[in-house]
């Protein structure tokens, strides 16, 4: 799993075209997987070393894999997934404040679907 992302950040910083036009996306593209406590990869970053669009990052990238069905688990549910996250938050692995914004989009959203489907 560590090697997908880290290959791509390489192969992207080398292409001076792509670089100038993405800019600061290399940069989350390639800090997405560390972790506030430094466990992360590929460059062991801690806490406000991680940039805030690398941190939002990680978050929407482990929902997203959570609640998305992938050949290595069956897709948890919404609530399943902030649960993980609080608990990743806690152990200080992901930014809590980026937790709990999107437990409250994603409640919003499951919310206010229910209303429109009432109507």
């Amino acid at each position: 799993m560590e090697d997908h992302r880290d290959p791509s950040g390489d192969r992207l910083s080398d292409l001076s075209a792509l670089k100038a036009t993405l800019g600061g996306a290399l940069e989350v593209i390639r800090h997405h997987h560390e972790k506030l406590d430094g466990s992360g990869y590929p460059d062991g970053l801690m806490g406000e070393d991680i940039s805030t669009v690398a941190r939002i990052m990680s978050v929407v990238d482990i929902y997203d894999a959570l609640t998305t069905i992938r050949p290595y688990h069956a897709r948890k549910s919404l609530q399943e997934a902030i649960g993980i996250l609080r608990e990743d938050a806690d152990r200080n692995l992901v930014d809590g404040k980026i937790v709990e914004k999107l437990a409250e989009l994603v409640l919003e959203n499951q919310s206010g679907k229910g209303r429109e489907s009432e109507g």
